[in-house]
């Protein structure tokens, strides 16, 4: 079953299929949204479908029965996914099953705004509320009745930013400075509007007003009785407060016990536990302990046992244990040698529960998402439905999952795949920081692994760790990027085995990231020599310029919530120099590696005192930015294939012979008066497999 589900295509081309292209990666279906009918005989869920030919995301609805017995049903037309605004990712939807098991009521945007709405068969969509303002969730409330909640009327939003818009925007902590514009930053189905910073983390229109609950009556087929609220049946632990969740299990509940109290963790860390009135049962094995990446998912079952899914040193490798709680024995079910999370690096909501089984989605590094039941007591996996037949047909290059330890005995894990024909020492791309699922490329989808390792690099995706975060103080000196410093100790442990192996060349090595990991390949680049070659994917924080331009209000939220996760000074109070010795821009004379930025436009102004630097010191530096992309840039799949396509130029001009440089030189005159011009160590015009870099020692790099 194992070999059925995960590809075959890994000793050498398979007779018949081509090999996977850049077009398969982008159009990849992944699949989210997953519900289980309260009589557990039907599965609904939602299937992303990125178009290149329409340069959007499609979101299509299906039904189908658990039994085997019926067929695939879709439900209501095709439509678009909900995005969140500043990120543009994909919002996962929590559809509620009509009463009749035929249909399902979930959020749905179009040009009317986001409203309620009752998806059936044969295409049918029926709009359940018709409210001037937008919904931003609801609840059955009851016979015939939902509550749902909304904020401002659409109209009156579109008012308040046309007054502001002639009176002046008043320039506050709300005010997103990354690169957005002021007004009319985010287009919604609806058209545009004008967003703004809550907190940190969250965005939501300017005007948008508070939180108001409304009812509305239904027709009696969609609630047809006043059914009591369904009691949770497992705890999904990625979700937001759900590690504060407990679910029943017989007469007791089981839950997490939190660890390390008032430990300085950048994630805290749990324990699984039993809670029985009074008396609280905890599980000592170690798989029973670990942060909410690690541990994802409890769900009681029969008798004793408790069931649990793991997935260690954040190898996006899903294993199923069971908790015996009256012996306290721990068991592995089965190591799926995958993951139970799609082809999303961040899924919210991966499983849904049905009974003894679990519905959820199986990827793994060649195998794209894929519908499975998954028995809780056996860890058997049945396929229910494949969206991407076409792409688990194609030809993959070799692939190998890899472990290994630091200098400190700090684990990692990624995935190395390598072209089938190979002579000597290959250069080397690194992909960071989440290989969950089929390889795209990274966190959002920088440098395509396949296609690399088709133009004959070694391509290695790993997996950050984020258990690894207390260094040594030894290597660490002191709190200040602790985890960035780790990452980098990882990179720096496979470069040389890679190197003792005689597989990779290491003075070409190359490295891809994105959001947090664009961060780690700034002050990499900026504090060793480990790399020739670097794509910054998004914007960095850890310089000084992003300081002003991000958080230029006194009581920004950025100057908390980012330094309090790195561990930096305010800028205008560092007495000790710390950012003169940490920034990359303020460190940009040591930068060997040629550096290419290509981030959304939401954010590009956070990269621009680092490629103006890297300039100023003589060196390798371009930056392409998207128009109307967001921070994950999963808006327009043109985009994210033009990034991608452009990552392969950069690491083949950089880190492959005179021939590409030469092919490459004429689509980009830019990069070629960069090779003339650049003064790194041995001139970067003169890299070749002997031409080592030098190593620095500096404290923590």
């Amino acid at each position: 079953m194992a070999a059925m589900l995960s590809s075959a295509a890994s000793s050498g081309a398979a007779a018949g299929r081509s090999p996977v292209s850049l077009a398969d990666l982008i159009e990849a279906r992944s699949i989210d949204s997953i519900a289980v009918s309260p009589d557990n005989r039907r599965v609904a869920f939602r299937v992303l479908r990125p178009s290149l030919r329409g340069n959007r995301i499609e979101a299509i609805w299906y039904a189908l029965p658990l039994d085997g017995s019926g067929r695939l049903t879709r439900l209501g037309k095709v439509g678009t996914p909900r995005l969140e605004p500043f990120s543009d990712g994909v919002i996962e939807e929590q559809p509620v099953w009509a009463g009749n098991n035929q249909a399902i009521m979930m959020l749905g945007a179009d040009s009317a705004g986001t409203q309620v709405h009752l998806l059936g068969p044969a295409g049918s969509d029926r709009l359940l509320t018709h409210d001037p303002a937008d919904v931003e969730h609801f609840a059955v409330a009851g016979r015939g009745r939902i509550d749902y909640w909304t904020r401002n009327s659409r109209a009156t939003i579109a008012a308040a930013d046309a007054r502001d818009a002639r009176l002046g925007i008043h320039f506050d902590r709300t005010i997103a400075t990354d690169g957005l514009a002021l007004e009319h930053n985010f287009l919604a189905p609806a058209g545009w509007t004008t967003i703004r910073r809550m907190d940190d983390r969250r965005y939501r229109s300017a005007n948008a007003g508070e939180l108001r609950h409304r009812s509305t009556t239904v027709p009696a087929a969609v609630i047809a009785h006043d059914a009591p609220a369904a009691k949770p049946a497992l705890i999904n632990l990625m979700v937001p407060g759900g590690v504060a969740q407990r679910v029943a299990f017989g007469t007791r509940e089981v839950g997490l016990l939190p660890l390390d109290a008032g430990a300085d963790r950048m994630m805290p860390r749990y324990r699984l536990a039993s809670f029985d009135q009074a008396r609280i049962a905890q599980c000592e094995d170690p798989t029973c302990a670990g942060t909410n990446v690690e541990l994802r998912l409890i769900a009681p079952g029969k008798g004793n046992r408790v069931y649990f899914l793991r997935e260690d040193h954040g190898s996006a490798r899903t294993r199923l244990y069971a908790w015996d709680v009256e012996s306290g024995a721990v068991s592995l079910i089965r190591d799926m040698e995958a993951s139970l999370y799609g082809n999303s690096e961040m899924s919210g909501q991966p499983c849904a529960r049905a009974g003894e089984r679990l519905i959820c989605v199986f990827a793994a590094s060649s195998s794209p998402a894929l519908l499975v039941a998954v028995d809780l007591a056996s860890g058997r996996i049945s396929p229910l439905y494949d969206p991407n037949r076409a792409l688990r047909g194609r030809d993959y290059p070799s692939l190998s999952y890899l472990e290994w330890q630091d200098r400190y005995g700090r684990r990692t894990t990624g995935v190395l795949a390598l072209p089938k024909m190979r002579e000597g020492r290959r250069p080397l791309v690194i992909t960071t920081y989440r290989c969950r699922g089929l390889l795209q490329g990274g966190v959002g989808h920088v440098a395509p692994e396949f296609m690399l390792a088709e133009a004959g690099f070694a391509v290695l995706c790993i997996n950050s760790n984020q258990a690894n975060n207390d260094l040594p103080p030894e290597v660490a000196g002191d709190d200040v990027l602790k985890m960035h410093k780790a990452d980098i100790e990882a990179y720096r442990a496979i470069i040389a085995r890679l190197d003792r192996e005689r597989l990779i060349d290491p003075a070409r090595v190359g490295i891809a990231g994105h959001s947090y990991s664009a961060n780690i390949i700034a002050y990499a680049v900026s504090h060793t020599d480990l790399f020739r070659a670097a794509i910054i994917g998004s914007g960095i924080s850890i310089d000084a310029a992003t300081w002003w331009v991000t958080a230029p209000t006194a009581d920004s939220w950025r100057r908390h919530d980012v330094l309090d996760l790195v561990h930096l000074p305010p800028a205008n109070r560092d007495p000790a120099g710390i950012w003169k010795k940490t920034a990359p821009s303020l460190n940009a004379d040591a930068i060997h590696a040629a550096v290419l930025f290509q981030p959304p436009e939401s954010e590009y102004l956070m990269n621009t005192q680092l490629y103006a630097a890297i300039q100023d010191a003589g060196g390798a530096a371009d930056m392409y930015v998207y128009p109307g992309a967001a921070h994950m840039m999963t808006r327009y799949p043109v985009q994210v294939a033009m990034r991608a396509q452009r990552s392969m130029d950069w690491f083949k001009f950089w880190l492959m012979g005179e021939g590409e440089r030469s092919r490459l030189g004429g689509i980009y005159p830019a990069w070629r008066r960069l090779l003339a011009a650049t003064n790194g160590p041995a001139g970067l015009s003169g890299i070749s497999s002997a031409t080592t870099p030098r190593r620095r020692t500096a404290q923590g790099s």
